[in-house]
């Protein structure tokens, strides 16, 4: 057997006051750092929308489904999706690799135009 690892309260006391510190500092740092905050949101934004709306639901689908097969006994569901093939979980895939194109070609465009101007 392991031995499991001893918690005080005070390094529980720690943890829930570092923890929050440690995810709250570094934004701060960087709009205190920043002198175009709007740039830096509409940046971030944009691509963590990506990952949130599309990446990360679609990645959850394919490895539960995955999983789901693994164990499952194959009895017939009749509450199925009509999307349950895996072809839409790519769809949505490439549908976000796009998204990121577009994204990253108006953040280039805006730049150059901003540029010249």
């Amino acid at each position: 057997m392991h031995p499991q690892p001893h918690i005080t309260l005070f390094s529980l006391s720690c943890l829930q006051f570092l923890i929050p510190i440690a995810t709250i500092a570094p934004p701060i740092i960087v709009a205190f750092c920043t002198k175009d905050v709007e740039t830096l949101v509409s940046y971030t934004g944009s691509y963590a929308g990506v990952g949130i709306q599309y990446i990360f639901p679609a990645l959850l689908c394919l490895y539960g489904r995955k999983k789901l097969d693994s164990i499952s006994t194959h009895e017939p569901n009749h509450h199925r999706s009509w999307f349950r093939h895996n072809n839409w979980v790519y769809f949505t895939l490439a549908w976000s690799a796009v998204c990121i194109a577009l994204v990253t070609y108006n953040h280039i465009a805006d730049a150059v135009n901003h540029h010249h101007d």
